[in-house]
């Protein structure tokens, strides 16, 4: 099965998303932001990132520009996830490069069908 790594600072976020995800099957492994999350990617592979925008140390654009700048991260998917409006969806995949948008709080089954098209999509 799929492994996904979700990176949130919200811990209460990351633990409800990463149920969600384990409780479809998928391994996942928990981030709280942008540094640890590509220590992670560092030590090991991804079948997708689960990304919040708003973070500390390093939010969710740097981490996107770190992961387009290193050959092995780069074909990752990015499924940002953020609590910022609709209407910062396009500019957020469109100039950061992610492959999808969710927004918070999500919506279990448009959530998962989201995960479910990036990981397919990258096979």
């Amino acid at each position: 099965m799929a492994r996904i790594l979700v990176v949130d600072d919200d811990e209460d976020i990351c633990v409800l998303v990463g149920r969600t995800l384990s409780n479809e099957g998928y391994k996942v492994d928990l981030a709280k932001d942008g540094v640890q999350a590509l220590e992670s990617m560092g030590e090991s592979d991804y079948d997708l990132v689960v990304l919040d925008v708003m973070m500390p140390n390093k939010n969710g654009l740097e981490v996107i520009r770190d992961m387009k700048n290193e050959g092995r991260l780069r074909s990752i998917p990015i499924l940002l996830f953020s609590a910022l409006g609709t209407g910062t969806k396009m500019m957020l995949q469109d100039e950061n490069q992610a492959d999808d948008y969710a927004q918070k709080p999500f919506m279990k089954n448009d959530f998962l069908m989201k995960v479910k098209k990036l990981i397919n999509k990258a096979k």
